[in-house]
């Protein structure tokens, strides 16, 4: 590996295009460049800092997280196990300036970025947290760049330059918070920290403006000193002490516990393209190797194993034993010699020659069920000439899992023990048995070996594979193969006698295995496709292709903004006939926006229905609220009436039966006898709900008036009797005269005064005048 230069920080990226790091310091002292926090008590505080009270806001660091810290919940509904890197605030009260104004951290559930802050007091709810978290997990040991941005509407969440996440909250946050500002902790208006973030941080920055993925991305790389809206910059170039100078502004803070150290800085220049190295070997595939002896520090019962190849030639195979396979070895310690002793190999990783796929075995431990027997894995990929790959391999002391650039290829239950006590030498290019014999041989390149003593996960596999790391938990082993020259190659990070010897004359290229792989990059820009290096500038400045093109017709226009392909909204596009969506592009990439217009979704009993969501929605029932009889909703009728015959209050009507009709009324008309108080309207039954007559009782009866036949007629009271009695039937013929005038005659005779008399018509015979 080359020297670091002293004039500007710069590195390659593990997500860009090269995948190595070089880190140059700024000033005399490459050491001091970012701040180390042991994640138990060390902390940086800046007081209240009045001028990093924000209403809108964004806020920057590099990160290196390096191990767990101790997670603090930032309030009720806010993020419950979150580790601080940026924060002016801490969970305290609620409604009241001890609410926190922003924090930026990790959410160690998932491991992921997050973000949070508390409602200011013209909120709708004071003192409410609104969290955001990201999707992509933080992995220890490598570096990353965080951004969190709010314009006073909604939160935008950063990694890498790459918006993760977004929340639309519309609320104010609690810009008059008195609680203090941090880094690496929250603390409370007391001055009281809590939570520890363990790790690095560098080049931390607050703005008072929300910045564009634009912007940040443009300015992530940079130290910056000055620009619009930035009121806090902290690089940590301040030297020895506890002081923490705000470069911009005068938010100084005070390094806190004694945990805390300067260490090499963030790699800055994720665009960059250049060849770090500048080195690899290359194999014969006859007789070149690389040995490390029996390398006590490789001898491992997990572990993983990794490397980048070039295979140019078949190579010479070699079979790892009774029951294993053939193999082209790339690494490996130990080799087909013995069963069952302390010369079974340990571990083998190559390409098997019968697929030509990725490969593994080791033998079984003595601890095991079948001590010496082989344990082989393969891949399904088949592996061509000239094509630079990643190859990894790992055993966790139950499970093989093989990965071809970062994708699982294969997995392999064995839950026996390795032989982590062999004594067989370890090499690159070759298998070697414990009196250094070697046996197969690799034919291409090799280049960024390691030797890990954990089983490394895939998300760790991918977020390093195309880094050159130098350090990390359980890297015991890591061969770079940048010397160049010379007939050794040494191991960065172990101890000195696991540098290994050239043996059969490999030899030293000056095209790095990671660049060759890596020429395709990442600008950072969406829009400018598939980026690939300036071979000559050894810059990420080739652009190939538009991200965009023959996209959907809501999909086909670039927005760097948002990092999509995505007509702007409100563009028309084809109809898909749902009154509710309107047929327009929705800013995102499809047809379609929702609206919120009157609709009809065939159902009575949903009733007045509106648009919501893109779907018919029931504004509610339309017979809530409806009269005794009208609250129940009768879908195949269309009508709001309880089933007929629910009993309903008594309404006094006997002509009415006291239930619901099924129309939404109460009452039933019956046909029960009834009485309406009138003598001539005798025999009356209910009809339509009243009390009606069913004739004249006096038709046919006898010559004074009394009805022939029929059923005698109640009369309840004196008055009523009286008043039928009056009643009776007016004469309307001489016979019915004569009869009605002997009743009379006699009434009349028991009167003080004579009852006058007249002539009748037809005989001339007195009758009592009426």
């Amino acid at each position: 590996m080359r020297s670091p230069l002293r004039t500007v920080r710069s590195a390659v990226v593990s997500a860009g295009c090269a995948a190595a790091l070089l880190l140059v310091a700024l000033g005399a002292d490459s050491a001091r460049d970012a701040l180390s926090l042991n994640g138990t008590n060390t902390y940086v505080t800046f007081g209240n800092a009045s001028s990093l009270g924000l209403s809108t806001f964004t806020l920057e660091t590099w990160l290196r997280r390096d191990g767990p810290g101790v997670a603090v919940s930032t309030g009720s509904g806010g993020i419950a196990t979150f580790l601080p890197l940026v924060s002016k605030g801490d969970a305290e009260a609620d409604a009241s300036n001890v609410d926190a104004n922003y924090m930026l951290g990790i959410n160690t559930a998932g491991n992921v970025l997050a973000a949070d802050f508390e409602e200011g007091a013209g909120g709708a709810t004071p003192g409410l947290n609104h969290p955001i978290s990201g999707v992509t997990p933080i992995v220890d040991g490598i570096w990353y760049h965080a951004a969190v941005s709010y314009d006073g509407t909604t939160w935008r969440l950063y990694l890498n330059g790459v918006l993760e996440a977004q929340v639309v909250v519309g609320q104010p946050v609690r810009s008059d918070s008195i609680q203090h500002a941090g880094l690496g902790t929250n603390i409370d208006s007391l001055g009281v920290p809590a939570g520890f973030f363990q790790g690095a941080l560098d080049e931390a920055r607050i703005w008072n403006v929300a910045r564009s993925a634009t912007q940040i991305r443009a300015d992530l790389n940079s130290q910056l000193t000055s620009g619009t809206g930035l009121v806090a910059r902290w690089g940590f170039e301040d030297g020895p002490g506890v002081t923490v100078v705000d470069s911009v502004g005068s938010a100084n803070g005070t390094i806190v516990g004694a945990g805390a150290s300067f260490v090499a800085g963030a790699p800055f220049d994720l665009a960059a393209c250049e060849n770090l190295d500048n080195a690899m070997l290359r194999f014969d595939g006859t007789d070149d190797y690389v040995t490390f002896g029996d390398a006590a520090e490789l001898k491992l019962a997990t572990f993983t194993v990794e490397a980048w190849f070039n295979r140019t030639a078949a190579g010479t195979g070699s079979s790892t034993g009774t029951g294993g396979v053939t193999v082209v070895p790339l690494i490996a310690k130990g080799a087909a010699q013995a069963e069952n002793s302390n010369v079974d190999a340990n571990f083998v990783f190559g390409i098997n020659t019968t697929g030509n796929v990725l490969a593994a075995d080791f033998e079984e431990g003595a601890g095991g069920t079948s001590p010496g027997l082989n344990h082989p894995i393969s891949g399904t990929t088949p592996i061509a000439n000239n094509t630079w790959y990643h190859a990894a391999a790992t055993y966790d002391g139950s499970s093989w899992r093989l990965y071809l650039n970062g994708a699982l290829e294969a997995t392999l239950v064995v839950n026996q023990p390795v032989r982590s006590d062999s004594i067989q030498h370890a090499g690159i290019g070759t298998m070697l048995r414990s009196t250094g014999v070697a046996q197969g041989f690799f034919a291409g390149m090799i280049d960024e070996v390691r030797v890990w003593s954990v089983a490394r996960t895939q998300a760790e596999i991918q977020a390093s594979y195309r880094t050159e790391l130098t350090s990390g938990p359980g890297l015991v082993a890591r061969w770079g193969l940048g010397e160049g020259s010379g007939s050794t190659t040494a191991d960065s990070v172990g101890p000195a006698l696991s540098t290994g010897t050239l043996t059969g004359g490999p030899t030293w290229l000056t095209s790095n295995a990671l660049f060759s792989a890596m020429a395709a990059c990442n600008d950072a820009l969406f829009c400018n496709g598939a980026d690939q290096c300036n071979a000559t500038t050894l810059r990420c400045e080739v652009h190939v292709g538009d991200p965009c093109a023959g996209g959907s017709e809501c999909g086909d226009v670039c927005n760097e903004a948002t990092d999509v392909c995505a007509d702007p909204i409100g563009t028309p596009c084809a109809a898909d006939g749902n009154a509710c969506t309107d047929d327009v592009c929705n800013g995102a990439g499809a047809c379609g926006v929702n609206n919120t217009a009157s609709c009809d979704d065939g159902q009575f009993c949903t009733g007045a229905d509106v648009c919501s969501g893109g779907s018919c929605v029931s504004a509610g029932n339309p017979c809530s609220g409806g009269g005794e009889c009208a609250d129940f909703c009768d879908e195949a009728g269309n009508q709001c009436a309880d089933p007929l015959g629910t009993t309903c209050t008594p309404d006094a009507n006997g002509c009415t039966d006291d239930v619901c009709n099924g129309a939404g009324a109460c009452g039933v008309n019956n046909t029960a006898p009834c009485d309406d108080g009138q003598f001539c309207t005798a025999l009356d039954t209910c009809n339509g709900g009243a009390c009606v007559g069913a004739g004249d009782p006096c038709v046919g009866g006898g010559e004074c008036g009394t009805p022939a036949t029929g059923p005698a007629i109640s009369v309840r009271t004196r008055s009523e009797r009286r008043a039928r009695r009056t009643a009776t039937c007016a004469p309307t013929t001489s016979a019915t005269a004569r009869g009605c005038a002997g009743i009379r005659s006699r009434r009349a005779a028991t009167t003080a005064t004579p009852a006058p008399f007249r002539t009748p018509a037809a005989s001339g015979s007195a009758i009592p005048a009426p």
